[in-house]
């Protein structure tokens, strides 16, 4: 079975904290842009209709490759449950010829998700709708996110088993499309690690998550030109109660990188309902707008 290297966006071990429905179309691959968003700003400068476009390079160590598009698209906005969200549409292409978009998938964001220190360990704890799918009426089929019961009951903070690290590397130049960018390289690294029990014998994984991420201004939406990703899987094996036995080992690894290719304002949601696909100041002043008044009929004798 093809296994699409998502190396991009989330860490594949975050993806377990919540329940995601699956992308409509198999065998492509499902990325969800949230976690490229760029919420070190106090206060988001893009609105509905703006959007970026990257192309996605990787590869693993089983010899597989990928190269597609995504684009961002802020897609709207909705306020849900009484906060002010903002939707991400975030659309995969194989390619750009004929404009045919393979997978798409929107998610509400809460606009709070801003407020947080550790926004991007925490993205997901701000989704509040998915939509990747139509109804048979052809209406989007929204669908509330809710976090596994096991979570619930789970009083420590999400991501307490999460080591992160960032660090500043300096400055650096990169060729995009849209020209040439002056960068500053900041490095992200998470890592994450598991043991368990089966039978006779203990297993430990760890999942290990390496970003270099290249700011620059004038980026919307996203703030950079490049982000370069290593994931890497290492697992160690032995009998009960001899952990002094056994090595770890790799088991997988893959690489991947995003350029900027372009990006304006402009366009159309596929997923979200028109009604949202306006900012929250159009959607109320659409409400508050008294209806025309309807023209007199004149009377004859």
């Amino acid at each position: 079975m093809r296994r699409a290297m998502m190396f991009l966006m989330l860490s594949a071990f975050a993806l377990t904290l919540f329940d995601v429905p699956a992308s409509r179309a198999k065998g492509s691959p499902v990325v969800n842009a949230i976690g490229m968003i760029n919420y070190a700003t106090a206060k988001p400068d893009f609105k509905p209709g703006d959007w970026v476009r990257y192309r996605v390079t990787s590869a693993n160590n089983d010899g597989d490759k990928e190269d597609y598009f995504v684009t961002i698209l802020i897609a709207g906005e909705e306020q849900f449950w009484g906060e002010d969200c903002f939707w991400v549409e975030t659309r995969t292409q194989t390619s750009l010829t004929n404009n045919e978009v393979d997978v798409a998938i929107a998610t509400l964001m809460s606009y709070s998700v801003f407020g947080d220190s550790l926004a991007i360990s925490h993205s997901k704890l701000f989704m509040r709708k998915t939509i990747a799918d139509m109804s048979e009426d052809g209406t989007p089929r929204q669908d509330v996110i809710k976090r596994p019961s096991l979570t619930l009951r789970n009083r420590k903070p999400p991501g307490d088993r999460t080591a992160w690290t960032v660090d500043t590397m300096g400055v650096d130049t990169v060729h995009t499309p849209r020209g040439l960018y002056a960068c500053t390289l900041v490095k992200l690294e998470e890592g994450i690690a598991a043991t368990a029990d089966n039978g006779d014998s203990s297993a430990r994984t760890e999942v290990r998550e390496k970003r270099t991420v290249f700011f620059a201004d004038g980026i919307p939406i996203t703030g950079f030109a490049r982000e370069r990703i290593v994931n890497t899987v290492h697992r160690k094996s032995w009998p009960i109660g001899r952990s002094s036995e056994g090595e770890m080992k790799l088991v997988a690894e893959s690489e991947g990188n995003a350029r900027l290719v372009d990006y304006g304002t402009g366009l159309t949601s596929l997923l979200v309902p028109k009604e949202f696909q306006k900012s929250l100041r159009e959607q109320a002043a659409a409400i508050s707008r008294p209806a025309p008044a309807r023209p007199h009929s004149k009377r004859t004798n």
